[in-house]
């Protein structure tokens, strides 16, 4: 469900040190790559932190990526520390993403993953980062999208598709469209990459602030009422991640309404800011109406 457009460009050192005073009142939110690879801070991008200063003095919302060149799972755990060493005390309002493509033949040239290990790639580093509290997505292109990351492993993360097109055929829930690498901005020389946000990114994710992540606990959890405190919260068939999560449409109706009312989309679990009453619990599962949740993920209220 669309219930709001704004527009944003994203942002490398390959933009060189621009000023982003011109950009108020011109674009809604900036994307910025804060590196690549794994966690080397010879792979940190050499403008993220003037770009993010820039973004705080102004107030423009902003969200980070990414580059993946991750070839298996070892390597995505450390681009997952890559970015949290670099988005550490940052309030990343538009997310945080993993830019998951082979721009440059990286990934061809040391023999391309798998799909499935591709798909293992993003999952381990978009739960990685949802541990510690951020809103997590994938970008990539509409061909990728469409067969190297159709898994429905990844329903559950966020997409950010780029097709420069004037319409967007990519069939799936999606946030952000990045629709040119040719955008011009009044007052500024050469070309951007333009993209459409679908969501209230800054309410989707508490203006970039982290959840807290409770410390794990043997004990039995309290029942009662609680606040879903993570970005996304998996509903699984019963009390352990060995249960199959459950999709948006098996949710019960009030969870679907309030997913829709917080979200603006189809999550594929409780969304940050959902109200949910636990009946029973395990260790720290809870058993909601829809099905077991973990508690760390959430607040009694």
């Amino acid at each position: 469900m669309i219930l709001m457009r704004k527009q944003g460009i994203d942002l490398s050192e390959m933009n060189g040190a621009l000023p982003l005073q011109g950009m108020q009142g011109e674009i809604d939110f900036i994307l910025l790559r804060a590196g690549y690879g794994s966690d080397y801070k010879s792979q940190d991008d050499t403008q993220f932190y003037n770009f993010v200063a820039q973004c705080n003095e102004l107030s423009i919302p902003w969200g980070a990526y990414l580059y993946s060149y991750a070839l298996d799972v070892d390597d995505a755990k450390s681009e997952a520390a890559h970015m949290l060493r670099l988005i550490d005390g940052f309030y990343p309002a538009y997310g945080v993403w993993l830019d998951m493509e082979d721009g440059d033949g990286y990934k061809a040239n040391h023999g391309m993953p798998s799909d499935t290990m591709l798909t293992d790639i993003c999952v381990t580093f978009c739960e990685t980062l949802e541990k510690a509290g951020y809103y997590t997505g994938v970008y990539s292109n509409l061909s990728w999208f469409t067969s190297k990351l159709s898994s429905p492993r990844l329903d559950r993360f966020d997409k950010w598709v780029a097709q420069w097109n004037s319409t967007l055929d990519y069939k799936g829930n999606y946030g952000i469209w990045q629709y040119t690498s040719s955008g011009k901005i009044p007052g500024y020389t050469g070309r951007f990459d333009m993209n459409y946000a679908y969501r209230d990114y800054p309410k989707l994710t508490n203006n970039g602030r982290p959840s807290p992540n409770p410390a794990p606990s043997e004990d039995d959890r309290p029942t009662g009422t609680y606040e879903v405190t993570a970005s996304v919260l998996n509903v699984r068939t019963g009390p352990g991640t060995n249960y199959p999560w459950k999709p948006f449409d098996e949710l019960s109706v009030n969870a679907r309404q309030q997913i829709m009312a917080l979200a603006g989309y189809a999550a594929n679990g409780y969304v940050r800011g959902m109200i949910f009453d636990v009946s029973e619990t395990k260790g720290a599962w809870g058993k909601t109406p829809s099905g077991w949740v973990h508690l760390d993920w959430a607040a009694k209220i």
